[in-house]
């Protein structure tokens, strides 16, 4: 970039110096107009030199700071320096390095040296490093990289994925786990967090503790302040509504708009015509970024003894930041941000509530973004109890015009959780796959909220008799406990098929969801599906968690190429096709499915051996 790139900051600078050592704004129309801006470069910069900055601290208008060089620390990483300067004014001392004023520029005789981006933890100083302006420079060059089109490399893991329908938490490849502990994460997890960036005050809305653990397994504490309650502010004043961005603004990086709001907290660093360079660091380190980028008022800097952070509100969406990288945030002012809508209705109580959002898209955030969306509407009037059932359907429009649709019920504690662990799971698995990333164009979330927890857990299976022959009729008695209700019996008669083989079997009794799961690992070539639509309908549950299923498994019956199956094989081909030299081929097994209806949310499963005996056997 050339030094005449930042003109705005030099003529920003010489209007601020003015003005701080005048008190009057007139003193820079006599600075010289034959001086050129200049950017200051590292190895002209020496410990001792006096620089300031501009960051905001109230309104929109930048303020200035001081500043003094301490040294220069090199290779701070691999082809990475930095500036360390001690900072004073605009009460400094007492905050300390505020989160939020990440990319305020620091000026050394006039020149754009880098932008505040770092420091230590708990410091009785106000001591940071400064990002060099040439290494955010270089980190900006070139075009824009534009989103990911090719699949991932790896295998996705799709048992995993449905694993979370069943309350098990396995961790997803690429999923953030959404747990049950207190996640509010109040201090670091170390005592002595070390060099990094200043925490990125995040503009939210007030959570309920249920959401906010989803949050805090998103945004740890380590790198995020959770600002909440800061969305909406007093409202702008008529000329910060139009305040253009400029060194030393607050700038926010949106994530979801609508009826809340959450977005990163910056500063601008420097504005090259429609570029804008910004924070000094990285904020979720996205290559192919492309978040919205709002202007924003400060309303306040709330001190604090651990981590002091600025309460600022957007103003406007002006463009979108289009890299995010270690050396900082870069964004063009009218460029369009990747959006989609996400609508919430929530059925409670007679009435219906909708709640509507505009949701930043790439499948490293959107998931979960979705899935805190979601629990935010659930929970706007305070945590759900645990004695609560939800049902929920979640419906997807991806771009090519296809559409995914499901229905799916949680109880319990945990309800709020497992539907959020759903929606991002399904999310990442249509949006990052090695198949075809999927770009939702739009998602509608209906849920309805019931009094009483209907959860229940299969407790023991009864049966007349444990031998029986083909054909006859398997009489079975599954005893159900609902919370904090009597034990409910619930009667299946499963028919043995009249060709099942004799010898032993064994009968599994299990809930819906874990019945769709065990099909699946009788066929497992389907957890490796070949198109996007085998994905897709791998998926969708076949059964709902209020069916109880019994499964009495009968042996392999076919053999798996691919995805083409060949069922009703001969034994002699099954030998054949099985030798060890085969090595593309999987096997597929078969189990009888009857089912029974509930009105609980079921889990659990039970398994009880089996002798069939041939019909011949008959007396």
């Amino acid at each position: 970039m050339k030094d005449s790139v930042f003109s705005d900051v030099f003529l920003l600078a010489l209007v601020v110096a003015s003005c701080w050592g005048t008190g009057s704004a007139s003193a820079a129309a006599q600075a010289p107009a034959a001086l050129e801006p200049k950017t200051i470069r590292l190895n002209e910069i020496t410990p001792g030199m006096q620089a300031w900055g501009v960051t905001v601290v109230k309104g929109c208008e930048p303020e200035r700071f001081e500043a003094e060089v301490i040294g220069i620390l090199h290779d701070i990483a691999p082809g990475r320096d930095a500036i360390l300067v001690k900072m004073s004014g605009l009460d400094l001392g007492e905050s300390g390095v505020v989160a939020g004023m990440s990319g305020s520029p620091v000026y050394i005789d006039g020149r754009l040296a880098g932008a505040v981006a770092f420091g230590w933890g708990w410091p009785k100083e106000p001591i940071a490093g400064v990002t060099p302006i040439d290494e955010m420079q270089n980190a900006a060059a070139g075009e824009p990289p534009h989103a990911k089109t090719a699949p991932l490399g790896g295998a996705l893991n799709l048992a995993g994925i449905l694993e979370r329908r069943r309350g098990v938490d396995p961790q997803p490849q690429g999923l953030c786990r959404f747990s049950s502990g207190d996640a509010q994460g109040a201090r670091p997890r170390s005592s002595d967090p070390g060099l990094a960036a200043p925490a990125i005050p995040l503009v939210m809305p007030f959570l309920s503790p249920q959401a906010r653990r989803i949050a805090r397994e998103i945004f740890p504490p380590e790198r995020f302040v959770l600002a909440e309650g800061t969305a909406a502010g007093e409202g702008p004043a008529p000329q910060e509504a139009d305040a253009p961005l400029r060194p030393g603004s607050t700038v926010i990086a949106g994530l979801v708009s609508g009826d809340m709001f959450t977005g990163a907290i910056g500063t601008v660093t420097a504005v090259e015509g429609d570029r804008v360079y910004a924070f000094g660091h990285p904020f979720l380190d996205i290559e192919d970024a492309c978040y919205p980028m709002y202007t924003a008022t400060v309303h306040t800097i709330f001190p604090s003894t651990y981590r002091s952070f600025k309460i600022a509100s957007p103003v406007s969406e002006v463009g979108a930041f289009t890299r995010d990288r270690l050396a900082g945030v870069f964004g063009s002012i009218g460029r369009k941000a990747r959006t989609f809508p996400v609508r919430v209705s929530l059925q409670r109580d007679g009435e219906t509530t909708t709640y509507n959002y505009r949701i930043y898209r790439h499948h490293a955030i959107t998931p979960e973004l979705v899935a805190l969306s979601a629990a935010a509407s659930i929970t706007a009037q305070g945590d759900l109890p645990a004695e609560t059932t939800l049902s929920w359907r979640f419906a997807a429009d991806y771009a090519g015009g296809r559409h995914f649709d499901v229905n799916l019920q949680a109880a319990g504690a945990q309800a709020v959780n497992t539907l959020a662990s759903d929606v991002a799971s399904v999310l990442l698995a249509t949006m990052y796959n090695p198949l075809e990333y999927l770009e939702p164009e739009a998602v509608t979330l209906a849920v309805k909220v019931e009094s009483g927890n209907r959860a229940a857990r299969i407790e023991s299976v009864t049966l007349r008799e444990n031998e029986v022959y083909a054909g006859d009729t398997l009489n079975v008695l599954v005893e159900i406990a609902p919370v904090l209700c009597a034990p409910v019996k619930v009667p299946i008669e499963v028919r043995v098929p009249l060709g099942l083989a004799p010898g032993r079997r064994v009968l599994v009794i299990c809930d819906g969801t874990t019945s769709d799961l065990l099909d699946l690992k009788q066929a497992s070539h389907r957890l490796h599906p070949a198109t996007i639509d085998a994905l897709l309908s791998v998926l969708e549950p076949h059964q709902d968690a209020g069916t109880l299923v019994a499964r009495l498994t009968a042996s392999g019956y076919g053999l798996a190429q691919g995805a083409a199956e060949l069922p009703d094989l001969p034994p002699s081909a099954l030998a054949v096709l099985a030798s060890p030299q085969v090595t593309s081929l999987s096997p597929l097994y078969s189990s009888v499915l009857t089912t029974a209806h509930t009105d609980f949310v079921l889990s659990g499963t039970r398994t009880v051996p089996l002798m069939i005996k041939a019909p011949l056997e008959k007396k």
